[in-house]
């Protein structure tokens, strides 16, 4: 088999999708999430070595491979998933807090920061 084949075989097996479900399921916010971490996963499959894809598959490690392919780009702090997706849904989730008369705030009322400028004059 070449490499567009084995990858084909792949999709119609969704063997990527559940294993990322089984994998990353919990922690991961939204199903575009999953998606996005199933979309990764292919793109690495279509750039990786051809020779080397063949070898797997005949030798049965295609699940192995995958399953090591999933937890790097989910638990990685330098993939590409967490540097392109997980990053900026952890910057947006995260509540901003300022200190303003003694007291936290959680919401950022933007009309009542001053801008702190650094090195511009």
């Amino acid at each position: 088999m070449n490499k567009a084949e084995i990858i084909e075989a792949i999709a119609q097996a969704r063997m990527v999708e559940t294993m990322v479900q089984n994998i990353a399921h919990e922690s991961l916010s939204t199903n575009e999430d999953l998606r996005d971490l199933c979309q990764m996963v292919y793109v690495i499959l279509l750039e990786y070595d051809e020779d080397k894809l063949q070898d797997l598959w005949e030798h049965n490690q295609m699940r192995f491979f995958l399953a090591r392919i999933i937890i790097n780009q989910y638990k990685s702090s330098n993939s590409p998933f967490f540097i392109t997706y997980k990053k900026f849904g952890l910057m947006v989730d995260e509540s901003i807090h300022i200190m303003k008369g003694g007291c936290w705030w959680d919401n950022l009322d933007i009309f009542e920061t001053e801008r702190v400028l650094c090195d511009e004059d």
